[in-house]
């Protein structure tokens, strides 16, 4: 098996592992793409981050192809 298919594999493995773990902040936090390749979170309340009041925030990450490098990644928001 190549090197970039088991990098492809264990991506996979890690993004579903991450998922199981951000689930666990539904609620208070809302997703609004939840797929077997996206997943994100959101605040419906106003944060506050380093010191400045932001309305909401959020969170995600994502297992597959950017369309502007043509790699696989995965990437934390």
């Amino acid at each position: 098996m190549a090197a970039h298919a088991i990098a492809e594999r264990d991506l996979g493995i890690i993004f579903r592992r991450l998922k199981v773990l951000l689930k666990k902040y539904e609620p208070p936090l809302v997703s609004k793409i939840d797929m077997d390749s996206r997943y994100d979170l959101w605040s419906v309340k106003n944060i506050v981050v380093e010191g400045r009041p932001r309305k909401g925030g959020s969170g995600g990450i994502y297992h597959g192809r950017r369309e502007n490098e043509g790699k696989e990644i995965l990437s934390g928001g």
